[in-house]
């Protein structure tokens, strides 16, 4: 029997989607844990970072902060996985959930019924192949399609992104792997997760075709958040000892000793590039379907007013006419008038 523990990653400021969220809830017909997102306009990134999110570091690991995000909210998406991986951790430290899998779900998720035993499917076909894994993409905004491996399950493609944490399934097992993997915020958590597979810090996979996808018109609440209009230019070092925990904060990057850093920005310039250039590209989309509608309603009122405009001429013709016939019936009753 497979164990599968769902999550859903949300805030509670985005009301407009608990409606959505109780749809999922009534389509996957399994328990979920609606996990509290981080809310990207109330970070104070220097504070949070540090006191809140990688106070539990240890095992002498480093953790660098040095993101530099077209939106504020791609932080909060990163953070609020990197808190739900934490809890996941944390869990199976206290030998919970252990041999079980977890799925995360972000809010803006949508599938057909019968997910939960496609997700056993996948599971079950990778366990009978004795294939290891650490996570799988039950979805992407993008076609991205590898080597097979078995069913309907394939590797990622190296030469191309994978776009979209909207649904994603988690060997608990492996878990530590996920975590050490996202301790450097350095990019989108799905451009990190790609990356950290590509140089083989963890093995993640691919459904497909996909069994997960990302409401439409729900993607501009996670991604398009700012905090008061700012940029956000951090670097966070954090070196945790054996007794000592030495933390050190600065705009300033060191590029002798942080090349690793720097090699892994430069490792994403070109996906962050894609990204940004399908994010115009969906805005513009956007407003090409807004402008043609603003045309259509405006082709409508023309069509409205003319037909009114005709009916109104049409109307004074028919009175015009009626007056004429009248007179003439006049007319024919004097001259019989005159004749008798």
């Amino acid at each position: 029997m497979v164990n599968i523990k769902y999550y859903l990653i949300h805030c509670e400021q985005h009301t407009s989607r608990e409606e959505h969220i109780n749809n999922i809830q009534n389509l996957l017909e399994q328990p979920i844990e609606i996990f509290k997102g981080v809310y990207s306009k109330n970070l104070v990134l220097e504070k949070n970072i540090v006191t809140e999110y990688v106070k539990n570091v240890s095992d002498n690991k480093i953790v660098t902060f040095n993101f530099q995000p077209d939106y504020a909210g791609e932080v909060g998406c990163y953070l609020s996985h990197f808190k739900l991986v934490d809890k996941i951790l944390n869990n199976t430290n206290n030998n919970l959930f252990i041999d079980d899998y977890s799925v995360i779900f972000e809010d803006d998720v949508t599938f057909d019924s019968g997910l939960h035993y496609k997700i056993e499917q996948i599971i079950n076909s990778l366990n009978e192949t004795n294939v290891d894994f650490d996570i799988i993409f039950l979805g992407s905004l993008n076609y991205n399609k590898g080597t097979h491996i078995v069913s309907n399950i394939y590797n990622l493609n190296p030469k191309i992104p994978c776009w979209g944490t909207h649904a994603l399934l988690v060997k608990n097992k492996n878990i530590n792997r996920i975590y050490d993997s996202i301790l450097n915020f350095n990019t989108q958590i799905d451009n990190q997760y790609k990356y950290c597979n590509d140089t083989k810090q963890m093995t993640a996979f691919i459904i497909y075709p996909n069994v997960c996808t990302q409401k439409e018109g729900y993607y501009s609440n996670i991604r398009f958040d700012r905090v008061n209009g700012e940029d956000m230019n951090i670097f966070v070092n954090i070196h945790d000892s054996e007794s000592n925990t030495d933390i050190n904060t600065d705009t300033n990057i060191d590029t002798n000793t942080d090349t690793n850093t720097n090699n892994v920005i430069q490792n994403n310039e070109q996906l962050i590039r894609m990204r940004r250039i399908m994010q115009m590209k969906r805005i513009m989309q956007m407003k090409r379907i807004m402008q043609m509608k603003r045309i259509m309603q405006l082709r409508r009122k023309n069509q409205i007013r003319q037909s009114t405009q005709m009916k109104q001429v049409m109307q004074n013709e028919q009175i015009i006419q009626m007056k004429q016939i009248m007179q003439i019936k006049r007319m024919m009753q004097m001259k019989k008038k005159i004749i008798r």
